[in-house]
């Protein structure tokens, strides 16, 4: 049976997330651009400074799909670094 106390001294479970993998910038030019999808020449929709931080949102054929300051966008594989 589940108890229904709500004491301060009770403290309510921990709730888990599932974790978001994240990769961390590795640009040789200073700053890497988030593209609009998956190609060199697909237009640059933002940019990544070195060493910033990136949620990874799937992965796939060299490239990564990425969210970083609210931009979605696409970085090639070779310039990031999984922390996972």
């Amino acid at each position: 049976m589940l108890s229904t106390d709500r004491s301060p001294d009770r403290q309510r479970p921990l709730r888990l997330h599932r974790a978001v993998p994240l990769a961390a910038v590795e640009a040789a030019a200073g700053r890497l651009p988030l593209r609009a999808a998956p190609a060199h020449t697909a237009p640059v929709v933002g940019h990544a400074p070195d060493g910033a931080l990136l949620h990874v949102c799937s992965r796939c054929g060299g490239w990564s799909a990425v969210r970083h300051g609210g931009r979605a966008g696409f970085v090639c594989d070779d310039e990031i670094v999984l922390l996972y």
